[in-house]
């Protein structure tokens, strides 16, 4: 599956491996820099008590869009979109901790260069 090198988020949720009762949760936002920032902040606040938050940021080629990868483990399972964001939002299987050679950021950076 190709990711669209146009504004929307991408998520998934699985269950952490380190804690069974945590949820993992997997972010990508394509975007404005300015918008990121706004969009990164609400799912945030709104997911709250996040544990382990990584980022990894990067710019879409022959785009004046970037992209910023989330990833954390949060107790909460569930997201009220409408308070989010309402532009395109796609559940992707595709987002999650890789073993071996492609790790996720490698994965998200080769599908939007």
């Amino acid at each position: 599956m190709t990711i669209p090198k146009e504004a929307h988020i991408r998520w998934n949720i699985r269950q952490s491996e380190d804690n069974p009762e945590l949820a993992k949760w997997f972010f990508l936002i394509v975007n404005y820099s300015r918008e990121i920032e706004t969009y990164q902040s609400r799912i945030l606040e709104h997911l709250q008590m996040i544990d382990e938050l990584r980022e990894f940021r990067g710019k879409i080629k022959d785009s004046n869009l970037e992209y910023n990868l989330l990833t954390f483990n949060t107790r909460k399972g569930e997201i009220n979109w409408s308070e989010i964001y309402n532009g395109k939002i796609r559940k992707d299987a595709n987002l999650y901790e890789r073993k071996g050679k492609l790790s996720l950021e490698d994965y998200v950076s080769e599908q939007l260069s």
